[in-house]
């Protein structure tokens, strides 16, 4: 997929849900929790989806400002993927 963007985002976590994305951002990424505590992401219902220590999720074809992040203050996960629906 020529001219595809990548994304690599390292975010540091706070107690309360926070975006992803500030804007409209579609993308196939992996979200991977590099702390000692678990990280939630904000699923439909609205209902918390536990993403355990060194666990990983993934998701394609996503609006990224719909996708919300919490977990223990300062601790960090990261978002690896591409701009696109596409993912394989």
């Amino acid at each position: 997929m020529a001219g595809a963007a990548l994304i690599a985002k390292s975010i540091v976590l706070k107690a309360t849900y926070e975006k992803v994305a500030a804007t409209t951002l579609i993308a196939s990424v992996t979200i991977t929790n590099e702390s000692a505590h678990a990280a939630y992401l904000l699923g439909a219902g609205p209902v918390d989806v536990v993403i355990g220590v060194g666990r990983q999720i993934t998701l394609a074809g996503v609006d990224l400002s719909g996708v919300q992040l919490k977990g223990t203050a300062n601790d960090i996960v990261t978002v690896i993927g591409q701009a696109g629906a596409w993912m394989h």
